[in-house]
């Protein structure tokens, strides 16, 4: 069975690094790119599987590249990984159609069950952005 191809876009290389070793070990990373625009490029011309990208992105950030990404194809399966855990971002991304947001501390054990979770048409959020359980008080 092929393995899913993914584009990641992250602009700090040692994190760039980290994150293709993660994803390379289920996945083939197809491209890798630094930035909003080269995301938006590499991502029309390869149609990946899925697409990992970090928000904080020069040129355009990941966030509006994502955007435009889906209203092209609202059936793209995007993951964003990242630093901000705001939850007006992590609305912000699931409002646009983002299917998982992870926080970049978490991405060692959750950035591939979140890209599995997005191939499987599913929202993923890492434990750094998921809303507390109500408390329960007697």
């Amino acid at each position: 069975m092929p393995r899913c191809r993914v584009v990641l876009a992250e602009d700090h290389a040692p994190m760039a690094a980290v994150l293709r070793a993660l994803l390379g070990e289920v996945f083939d990373v197809v491209a890798e790119v630094a930035d909003g625009e080269a995301l938006l490029a590499h991502s029309t011309a390869l149609a990946p599987d899925a697409i990992v990208c970090d928000i904080g992105l020069p040129r355009l950030s990941g966030l509006d590249a994502a955007e435009r990404l889906l209203a092209r194809d609202a059936h793209a399966c995007i993951v964003l990984v990242t630093i901000d855990v705001d939850p007006s971002c992590v609305n912000r991304a699931l409002a646009i159609g983002v299917r998982g947001y992870v926080a970049k501390p978490d991405a060692g054990e959750e950035l591939v069950p979140a890209v599995l979770a997005a191939l499987a048409r599913r929202v993923y959020l890492s434990s750094s952005v998921r809303p507390a359980p109500p408390s329960r008080h007697p």
